[in-house]
């Protein structure tokens, strides 16, 4: 197969930024123009510094902006939901005897598919759905939907082609992380577990350790092994051209999804049980569903109660709402971004996203020694997953959970100020993660412009939001954030900001200043006199806001 969509390399790119004009400016539109990945307003205060982000899970969901598939209840009515598997159900049973007693002499019209006896789980198929009442009695505490899991739909290459030139990452992801010279003993001795359709071999994987599991029966066809094997290559490739976070991971390979790509809620809960009982200390989930499964919930608990850490593609379907096992808590729900930083369109959003990586036409690994422009929130899954076992292999003294903390800690903030539905605790950093322990760094940046697409008043003035980041790992003291809108200039003396801490001001735009429907622009900067930054490329951003008429 060739690849999908052309593959485009744009090199070395520095990481968190889109660079023109020599590296001085910056260019991005801002959220008061951008109707269709409209997110809450900003959910802090302006002028006030805010402590760095802490990882505490929100578990309600985002309001939509768009129709997404409402939550699934599980009940043991006869009605079907359409993202279940018709003719199949859950059984859960209060004692390990009547799971047993059940299992060996099931009733009438009721086949056993399946069990899972660390969740006292019978997975069972029906003609009549009738039958249902019969198996429901005082030994059994649920009958649950077994909900249909997929992949999530791979974005229309026509559309990621369409978000520019900018938008792609070709091979240089890595690079635009910040981890361009990253050696090949990241992750080393970690063991991660890939849930997916089965990886297939590919020169990219050459020398990386895969013990795989077949949860779907041991068929041979392989048409979305193709989607796991782009996955493994991200988290772990180191040859080919194909640059993975963390080569030296230890990979299991459980397959839970057929080669269509779609599996369900028993058997992925069954993976997740098996790969926390092999001792996963990652767990890379590229897939999803849209039915709240008690099963999946249990499964995740049992593996976060091991202190494994769980990474799942938010989807990419552009709504409002995670899938699922994304959507739960404990879990670090993962969209995707393009090269200009910018959320892309068809990544799902809400209040438990974690956090946010590459995710458009990335050079991936694919069937027959071929490779992909790979898009998707399950692009960005395995680039997370890789930071964390990056961690976990420089401290091995951290638990998995910690290390997953530490990965979000050093996230970049972007878009509105502090954590947000779109961008979660922010951009995945490995520049930041690969310096967090070198003392004595400064990097102050610019985080981000932003507007509430409701601020704007009535006579003309529109509020924005300068957010700036301490990206180093010393406390800076009275940094200067200079803010121009080429008419009238500000500047804002930040008294102390801590490594990782965030601090906002709000600048008033006049965009009547500029003439009806002309665009207007922002230009801001950040120094401190004295010492030397790491990467003064972040130090400024230009913003420019075309205004709606």
């Amino acid at each position: 197969m060739t690849d999908k969509w052309p593959d485009q390399n744009r090199g070395p790119k520095a990481p968190r930024l889109a660079l023109v004009l020599g590296g001085a400016i910056v260019f991005a539109i801002v959220g008061w123009i951008i109707g269709t990945r409209a997110t809450p307003g900003p959910n802090t205060v302006s002028n006030q510094t805010h402590a760095s982000k802490r990882v505490a899970r929100v578990t309600s969901d985002a309001t939509t902006h768009r129709s997404a598939p409402a939550r699934s209840q599980n009940t043991s009515s006869s009605v079907i939901p359409p993202n279940a598997k018709p003719g199949e159900a859950i059984l859960r049973f209060k004692s390990d005897e009547a799971l047993r007693q059940f299992i060996a002499n099931p009733p009438k019209g009721i086949r056993i598919l399946g069990s899972e006896s660390r969740l006292r789980a019978v997975r069972i198929g029906f003609d009549d759905p009738a039958a249902l009442e019969v198996v429901q009695s005082s030994d059994t505490s649920s009958i649950e939907f077994n909900f249909i899991v997929s992949v999530p739909e791979m974005p229309d290459p026509d559309k990621v082609a369409s978000l520019g030139p900018s938008a792609p990452f070709g091979n240089g992801a890595l690079a635009w992380l910040g981890a361009s010279d990253r050696p090949s003993s990241w992750g080393a001795g970690v063991k991660v577990a890939v849930l997916d359709a089965g990886i297939q071999p590919h020169p990219a994987l050459a020398g990386v350790t895969i013990r795989s599991v077949d949860l779907m029966g041991g068929s041979t066809e392989v048409a979305y092994s193709g989607h796991a094997t782009a996955v493994a290559s991200l988290l772990a490739g180191s040859a080919a051209g194909i640059p993975g976070v963390s080569p030296g991971v230890e990979i299991f390979d459980i397959r839970v999804l057929d080669a269509s790509g779609t599996g369900d809620s028993f058997t992925l809960a069954s993976g997740i049980l098996r790969a926390a009982d092999m001792g996963a200390q990652v767990i890379t989930l590229s897939l999803g569903t849209y039915g709240d499964s008690p099963m999946i919930r249990d499964a995740v608990d049992y593996a976060l109660a091991r202190n494994i850490a769980i990474v799942a593609a938010a989807g990419n379907d552009g709504y409002a709402n995670l899938t699922y096992p994304a959507r739960y808590p404990g879990v670090i729900a993962v969209g995707a971004i393009d090269a200009t930083g910018a959320t892309a369109p068809f990544s799902n959003s809400g209040q438990t996203l974690a956090i946010v990586a590459p995710g458009t036409a990335i050079t991936a690994a694919w069937l027959d020694g071929q490779t992909i422009a790979f898009s998707g929130t399950s692009a960005s899954v395995p680039l997370v997953s890789g930071a964390i076992a990056y961690v976990i292999a420089d401290q091995r003294y951290l638990s998995p959970s910690a290390a997953a903390e530490i990965v979000l800690q050093n996230a970049d903030d972007a878009g509105p100020p502090g954590n947000d539905p779109a961008y979660g605790y922010g951009t995945l950093d490995l520049g930041r993660l690969e310096d967090r322990q070198t003392t004595g760094l400064h990097d102050l940046a610019i985080a981000s412009h932003w507007v509430d697409p409701a601020a704007a008043t009535t006579s003309g003035s529109i509020p924005v939001q300068i957010t700036v980041q301490n990206l180093g790992t010393v406390t800076e003291s009275y940094a200067i954030l200079k803010v121009t809108d080429g008419q009238s200039h500000q500047e804002f003396t930040i008294v102390n900001l801590a490594p990782g801490a965030i601090s906002t001001r709000t600048f008033t735009l006049n965009q009547n200043a500029s003439g009806e429907g002309a665009p207007v622009f922002i230009q801001s900067s950040v120094s401190r006199t004295g010492v030397q930054d790491i990467r003064p490329a972040n130090n400024q951003r230009t913003s420019v806001l075309l205004q709606s008429r």
